[in-house]
C-alpha cells in the first residue's frame, strides 16, 4: 500500500500509461494495468518525438478504466484513496463539438462521482470549451482544452485541502477543498461518470501520470516542456551550473 507524503516539491511517480506501446500498460507498475471500455485505439502522437503514440477514444462508447487488474478493484481502491497529497498530470486533444459522442458534459478523467459529490472530477464545462474540475462539490475552469489541440493539465492536492491546477505551463490556480477520495468507484480515463460511462471524450489522451506528493510549479513546468522531472542530483548540478555561471559572469566584469 502507498503512503502519502503529504509535503511539497516531495512528488513521487506511481503510475503511468504513455501508450507507446499501444497498449494500457502501466510502466510503473503493471498492477495497475488500464482496461479498455468499448472500443478503444491508439494514434501517433508527437508531443515528445517521433514515434510516439497516444489513446484514441473517439470511437462511441470507449474509455479507460483502471481498477480492473488482477487482483481486484479492492486493493487499487486501498491503494490510490489513501493518498491525502497526490498529483495528476496528463496531456488531452479533444474536439469542440463533443455532442456527437454523448453530451455537453464530455469527461476527461475521473475518481469520483460530479452528481453526488465526490472525489475528483475533471470533464468540460457544460456549453462552453474549458475544462473543468470538480473536486467533492468545489468546481474551478480552468482553460480551453475543447479546440481539437494538445493541451497539459496538472492538479495536485496537498493534505485533502490545498488544490492547484495547471493549464499548459501557466501560472497556478489555486482553491481550499475539503477533499475525500471515493472508495467505491474506479479511475477512469475518457468519461465523467463510471456508472454506465455516460458523457464520453472525443478526442486523445497521453502520458497519464499520477503521482503522490505535490508537484510544484518548476516541475510542472519540467513535465509540460521536457515530459520527465529531473532526479534530486540532477537539481544540485543545474544549480552548481547555474552559480559557476554566474561567478564567470562577475570574472568578466
Amino acid at each position: 500500500m502507498l503512503g502519502a507524503t503529504g509535503s511539497i516539491n516531495a512528488a513521487t511517480l506511481i503510475s503511468e500509461w504513455n501508450f507507446d506501446s499501444g497498449n494500457l500498460v502501466n510502466s510503473v507498475d503493471t498492477t495497475f494495468n488500464g482496461t479498455g471500455v468499448g472500443t478503444v485505439g491508439y494514434a501517433s502522437s508527437t508531443l515528445f518525438g517521433a514515434g510516439g503514440q497516444a489513446l484514441d477514444i473517439s470511437a462511441a462508447s470507449s474509455a479507460m478504466r483502471v481498477g480492473n487488474s488482477a487482483i481486484g478493484d479492492t486493493d487499487y481502491d486501498s491503494t490510490f484513496d489513501d493518498l491525502t497529497s497526490f498529483s495528476v498530470s496528463f496531456w488531452v486533444m479533444a474536439d469542440a463539438d463533443q455532442a456527437v459522442i454523448d453530451d455537453a458534459w464530455a469527461g476527461i478523467a475521473n475518481k469520483g462521482n460530479p452528481d453526488t459529490p465526490s472525489g475528483w472530477v475533471i470533464r468540460k464545462k457544460s456549453n462552453d470549451n474549458n475544462a473543468r474540475v470538480e473536486i467533492n462539490g468545489v468546481k474551478t475552469s480552468i482553460g480551453n482544452s475543447f479546440d481539437a489541440a494538445w493541451h497539459h493539465i496538472v492538479m495536485t492536492v496537498d493534505n485533502s485541502t490545498d488544490v492547484s491546477y495547471y493549464f499548459d505551463n501557466g501560472a497556478a490556480i489555486t482553491n481550499t477543498v475539503t477533499y475525500s477520495a471515493i472508495a467505491t468507484l474506479p479511475m477512469v480515463f475518457g468519461a465523467h461518470r463510471d456508472d454506465g460511462f455516460r458523457s464520453l471524450l472525443n478526442g486523445q489522451l497521453d502520458e497519464i501520470k499520477i503521482y503522490s506528493g505535490v508537484l510544484d510549479a518548476t516541475e510542472v513546468s519540467n513535465l509540460y516542456t521536457t515530459n520527465a522531472i529531473p532526479e534530486p542530483g540532477s537539481y544540485a548540478l543545474l544549480a552548481g551550473l547555474a552559480g559557476m555561471a554566474f561567478v564567470m559572469a562577475r570574472r568578466r566584469i
